[in-house]
């Protein structure tokens, strides 16, 4: 059962046209989950759990949307875990969180996302986040540039200056049902 916030993504699709519909991997044994992770990500994400008997599952289901990469994940584990994402100035990433709640750290700047919330984050310097349990998010990592190129080619121009989304913001999924209906 879903705790008060969770965001119940079955509610959302239609039977057969879901593209998250099967994992692409699945494992119970944390050093494959930390492995995979890292892997897959190019080293861009590195997983770590206070105790590895308290691991229980690791899933992950991802597609392409255009040029972005769109992951949904799913990790279990009793005693919480953190996730290290490293430096990359050409990504802004953005985290849908379904279930859980993590504390982000990225220098100076801490904050707390909850289920029902979107996570925006520059990729500009190393951040840490350190989750509570059980976790559901859809993340999508986006390109700087693509961006860049897509608003010029909207707008007819873009300033001088690059795209600058702060740090890292906090929204609640209330607050743009919009974005959440698409």
């Amino acid at each position: 059962m879903a705790a008060t916030g969770d965001i119940d993504l079955a509610r959302f699709g239609r039977s057969g046209r879901n593209p998250f519909s099967k994992p692409h991997f699945v494992t119970s044994d944390y050093r494959i989950a930390q492995d995979h992770l890292e892997k897959s990500s190019e080293g861009l994400f590195q997983l770590s759990v206070p105790q590895n008997k308290q691991f229980r599952r690791y899933s992950s289901k991802a597609r392409l949307l255009g040029e972005s990469r769109v992951t949904l994940v799913n990790i279990d584990s009793e005693a919480g875990y953190r996730i290290e994402m490293n430096a990359d100035p050409d990504l802004i990433y953005v985290q849908v969180l379904l279930q859980g709640s993590a504390l982000y750290q990225q220098r100076s700047t801490r904050v707390e996302g909850r289920s029902a919330q979107l996570v925006l984050q520059e990729a500009r310097a190393i951040t840490r986040k350190d989750w509570g349990g059980p976790t559901q998010l859809m993340a999508f990592r986006l390109s700087r540039r693509a961006l860049e190129r897509l608003a010029a080619q909207t707008m007819g121009a873009l300033g001088s200056r690059p795209l600058d989304f702060d740090t890292i913001q906090v929204i609640d999924l209330e607050r743009v049902p919009t974005l959440w209906h698409h």
